[in-house]
């Protein structure tokens, strides 16, 4: 007899010594708490989601971190009718009044003889949310830019077909009447292959070089790009 509850000891020291080991290196927060989920025992890593240390989360109520009051309804009844919550989202309130998203897990757990209790788990999801909005982020941004590049391509086509069309009218054309139209044309025709070019270029990272510049000629300059405008 003697033999038999040392064995069962020892069994129940390296039970307790892996479930104290779980608690401890979990990342996700695993705890135990009563029926009014007053906190019984929770993992260390309340800790880094949360911000309050062990002691401090240990003097309210689990449910007090959610910040919805409909979820914490949906736990509480969930519970009261001895059911389980599984995967239920929510806004979790840490120490620096940081909204975070989570979701938590738990279950109705009847202990004959002892009383019943709560046991579940909650899992940090935003840097997880945050990734993948980065994610769609980035991949919208990239078909956006495929799209510009392909309407790019699509103008620049017909621009070229304008740009041989100008100079065969040119060519064709007496001198001394030339078209006052042909040079506000190619003008713009060349401001609009500029344009494409920047779009094209838009994916590209530039490195802008600062120098020293002449006013008068930067103003000649955008005078000469108004000058059909001013006529």
């Amino acid at each position: 007899y003697s033999i038999k509850q040392a064995e069962i000891l020892s069994a129940l020291k390296v039970s307790e010594s892996k479930y104290k080991a779980v608690l401890k290196q979990s990342k996700d927060i695993i705890f135990i708490a009563d029926l009014s989920f007053n906190i019984l025992s929770i993992s260390d890593s309340v800790v880094n989601s949360t911000g309050y240390a062990i002691a401090e989360v240990k003097k309210f109520r689990l449910l007090d971190l959610i910040i919805e009051e409909d979820k914490r309804q949906v736990i509480e009844k969930a519970i009261l009718n001895q059911k389980s919550v599984y995967n239920l989202q929510f806004s979790l309130l840490n120490k620096s009044n940081e909204v975070r998203t989570a979701v938590i897990t738990c279950n109705f757990q009847e202990s004959y003889p002892y009383a019943e209790f709560v046991h579940g788990v909650i899992i940090d999801k935003t840097e997880e949310i945050k990734a993948e909005q980065s994610r769609l982020v980035f991949e919208k941004l990239d078909a956006t830019a495929r799209f510009m590049r392909t309407l790019a391509h699509e103008v620049r086509n017909p621009l070229s077909n304008i740009f041989l069309a100008l100079e065969g009218m040119e060519s064709e054309a007496d001198p001394e009447d030339s078209s006052p139209y042909f040079p506000i044309i190619k003008r713009n025709s060349y401001r609009i292959d500029d344009i494409i070019t920047k779009v094209l270029n838009s994916s590209q990272i530039e490195h802008k070089m600062f120098s020293k510049g002449n006013v008068v000629e930067q103003t000649k300059q955008v005078l000469k790009t108004i000058e059909d405008k001013i006529h």
